[in-house]
């Protein structure tokens, strides 16, 4: 018996494919509606794209890069993508705190301002 690619039959439907490896693996399911219509609940392909843009920006990547590296080619879905959480908004209030407490406070000069100076 050979191993190869060209034993293997394509791809017929890629989101079939999919919902039936993710079901494989535990990573979904197939349920009935209330019209008894079969339908998939769980991983789809664009959960992983989502996972790898905040990743991508959690890491430090600027945003533009990131873009390009998930092919978003405009601001408004990259922005979509790139969900910001409750968690994000405390570590980047914390961050911010932390820059802050860390600069130097300015001398402050007060000037009389009576009248006949």
């Amino acid at each position: 018996m050979r191993s190869g690619l060209s034993d293997r039959k394509p791809i017929g439907s890629f989101r079939k494919a999919w919902k039936t490896a993710c079901v494989a693996v535990g990573l979904g399911r197939f349920i009935k509606d209330k019209k008894g219509k079969k339908t998939y609940e769980g991983l789809i392909v664009h959960d992983l794209r989502r996972s790898c843009v905040r990743h991508l920006v959690q890491a430090g990547v600027g945003e533009k890069l990131a873009m390009q590296l998930t092919g978003h080619k405009t601001r408004a879905v990259f922005d979509r993508y790139n969900i910001v959480s409750d968690a994000d908004l405390q570590h980047a209030s914390e961050r911010q705190q932390a820059y802050l407490a860390k600069q130097k406070p300015e001398p402050t000069t007060v000037t009389s301002m009576t009248a006949g100076d």
